[in-house]
Order: structure tokens, then sequence, then C-alpha cells
């Protein structure tokens, strides 16, 4: 919990002042903040500021700093915003593209929830990151596990038997990817229908989409936001806020746009 309040609390992120490891250790320890919404709910309880100011290292000037400091961030960019929230493959260049890609976090936030009930399987995932499986080769090659069934060559080599099934459908490094993937005929036939049923939704496919964002990053923001226990640590942040703004979308009527 400290590491991320104080991811959420650094400098790229919410950016609040007087909040540094030691103040939210002690914090955490009173059980004053254990959640960043927790954060924004400090400077309107009266009692723990009158507490505070009775520490030693605190003070009336300490302590009006503190909530200056927590009130100025309640507008915040939704990079920043998405930043703060420290989601797995969601760094600062990945929040950005996602900022301007939508008008407001309540658009964002509708299209990840799509997204994480159209999310492919642990199967589709590792079969598409394998060695020369590139879009086309994926889509064929899932076409083609659909058709598949009982071992049709018991004595061949696992090699052998993937190139039979499959020369037609991909190129060498990915038929050898998969004999390095598989030992047996029915594992990587298992794998491969897995694969096939959990396919991404159109929903997920446009948010991996998104340029600078692609199938990890999306896959990362749709779990987070598919969990009960992250919605509602967002929405007790929302809450908190006045305002999550867009990010402004870069000009595309100047004479060097895109260059």
């Amino acid at each position: 919990k400290i590491e991320h309040l104080k991811h959420f609390v650094s400098r790229r992120a919410f950016d609040i002042e007087g909040l540094g490891e030691k103040q939210l250790q002690a914090f955490l320890d009173e059980g004053w903040i254990t959640a960043p919404a927790d954060i924004f709910r400090l400077p309107k309880d009266e009692a723990r500021l009158a507490a505070l100011r009775e520490r030693d290292g605190y003070g009336e000037t300490s302590v009006t700093n503190l909530v200056a400091g927590i009130e100025a961030r309640r507008t915040i960019s939704l990079d920043r915003f998405l930043i703060a929230l420290g989601i797995r493959d969601i760094g600062e260049t990945t929040a950005t593209h996602l900022a301007r890609a939508f008008d407001s976090f309540a658009e964002l936030e509708r299209a990840v929830l799509a997204a994480s009930q159209q999310a492919p399987s642990p199967a589709y995932v590792e079969v598409s990151e394998l060695h020369g499986m590139g879009p086309r080769a994926l889509s064929d090659f899932l076409d083609a596990a659909r058709r598949l069934g009982e071992d049709p060559w018991p004595d061949a080599p696992m090699g052998a038997k993937i190139d039979k099934a499959l020369a037609g459908v991909l190129a060498s490094p990915a038929r050898r990817a998969l004999t390095d993937r598989f030992e047996t005929w029915d594992a990587f036939v298992a794998a491969a229908k897995h694969a096939a049923s959990g396919a991404p939704g159109e929903d997920f496919l446009a948010l991996s989409a998104i340029d600078g964002v692609g199938p990890v990053a999306a896959q990362s923001i749709a779990a987070f936001f598919g969990e009960d226990h992250n919605r509602r640590l967002v929405e007790a942040l929302v809450a908190e806020l006045d305002a999550i703004t867009p990010l402004a979308k870069p000009k595309t009527d100047t004479v060097v746009a895109g260059k």
C-alpha cells in the first residue's frame, strides 16, 4: 500500500507536495490514509487536522501547506490520472496516447469496461506472442485450429505433425515456434482450440488498436478495470475530485503535422 500511495503522489502523477514517504507511512499507520481517495478526505476531517497540529514537526503552517497541496490537485489531467492508478504496462507514454484517444474519463472508462468483457484468453495471448505469429498468421492459424482433431500421424515426430497440419497456413518460423512450445499433439490441439475460442471481441480490438497502446497494454488496463476492487477504488477517488480534464489532441491542420 505504501508503494502504491508513493506512486500516486509522485511528480508525474498527482504531484502532491508535503506527502513524502515518511508522512504517508505515518498516516497509513494511523489508518488515516489507506487508499488514494483518503488523501482528499483528510482536508475535510477537522478532528484529524487538529490532532496533526499537535504533533512534533507539524504546526499550523505545515498543516495549512499540506491541505493546500492536496486541494490544488482536485483537478487533474486524464493522463496524470491514469499514471497515478499504477496500472501495469501503463506508463507515461501509453497513458498519454490513451488520454488523447478519449474526450473524457467517462468515455475511456466505458471503453475499457467493454473491453474487459471481451479480453483474449491466456491461450490466445500465448499463441499470439509466439515468434512469427503476426496478425495475418494468427488469424489464419485460428481458422485452422477450429478444424483440428485427433492425431492423424501418431508415429511422426511433433515437428512433422505441425508441418503437415499447417504447411499451407503458417510460415516455417511460426511452425517451429509451435513445435518448440508443445510436446504432444493433444496439448497442441487443446491450446489451439482454446486460443480460437478465446479470441478478443471488437471492443478489445478497438482499444488495442489505439496508436501507442497495443494488445499488452490493452490487456492490462482491461484487467484492471475488470476487477471490482479496482473499480471501487477508482469510483471513490473520482468522487473526491473536482474534474479530470481531457488532454489536448495534437494539431493535424498545420504544415508540419505528421512530419
